[in-house]
């Protein structure tokens, strides 16, 4: 019982963030969001996503009681997708549901969903931790790295 209500409490932030910018579509914020910009697409693989991950776990752990969110998970593994390339990035693209979307699409997309949300309840603070961490002498793209920067507001270390 108490997995399936967290499960179901998740659910439900998870969707009412998307759907919100459905129905705000045409808004944009002083701080450097256009809702606009958020690819339809994006937001219906990150539904579809979660709604195959909370399926997963009721399978796997039916008898546990878990909370997650659906975001942050699409959120980090789209970061790692800016990285991935020939079957990496078609497995990760087909997983996470952007088999018509193109990098930049994504990109953009999570740009402006995570600063929206930043900002879209002022009585709340919202704090996404996203960072990469890179193995010394790891030799890694800049353009990966700037992209997780410029859009997701990761902290390379």
């Amino acid at each position: 019982m108490k997995k399936t209500v967290a499960l179901l409490l998740g659910l439900f932030v998870f969707l009412s963030a998307f759907t919100s910018c459905g129905v705000l579509g045409t808004m944009s914020g002083a701080d450097g969001y256009n809702l606009k910009k958020i690819n339809p697409k994006v937001i219906k693989a990150n539904n579809e996503f979660a709604f195959d991950l909370f399926k997963t776990l009721n399978d796997e752990d039916s008898d546990q009681s878990i909370f997650i969110s659906p975001l942050s998970i699409s959120t980090a593994l789209s970061m790692t997708y800016n990285g991935a390339e020939t079957t990496t990035k078609q497995v990760m693209s087909r997983v996470l549901g952007f088999n018509d979307t193109d990098r930049e699409a994504v990109n953009q997309s999570y740009y402006n969903l995570l600063n929206y949300l930043q900002q879209m309840d002022k009585t709340v603070e919202l704090n996404i931790a996203n960072s990469i961490w890179i193995r010394e002498g790891q030799e890694i793209k800049e353009e990966f790295l700037e992209n997780n920067k410029n859009n997701f507001n990761a902290r390379i270390d």
